[in-house]
């Protein structure tokens, strides 16, 4: 997945890819021109990020607990499959 991702980076102009020709295979990305342009977006969403950190886990919090509920409430709900009656030589 993060291959996909710098490969389109790479794509869309915002990062450098450098393959060095060494046993194991190296890779390094750099930022051009255009990748430093978003630093300031970026720094943003880390600084909102850190400052709802707290209600984006009570958030997620609520969300498990309600879908644990639900699970639960959905298997007590479904019906009972019946058991099949054997058959063959050894059901007599």
């Amino acid at each position: 997945m993060l291959t996909v991702t710098l490969r389109g980076m790479e794509r869309d102009g915002l990062v450098i890819r450098k393959v060095y020709p060494e046993v194991p295979p190296r890779v390094e990305y750099s930022l051009t021109s255009l990748g430093k342009t978003l630093r300031q977006l970026v720094r943003g969403l880390v600084d909102w990020s850190g400052a709802h950190l707290a209600e984006v886990d009570a958030a997620r919090a609520a969300y498990d607990a309600r879908h644990r509920q639900q699970k639960k409430t959905a298997r007590l709900a479904a019906p009972a499959v019946p058991l099949r009656r054997a058959t063959g030589s050894l059901a007599r």
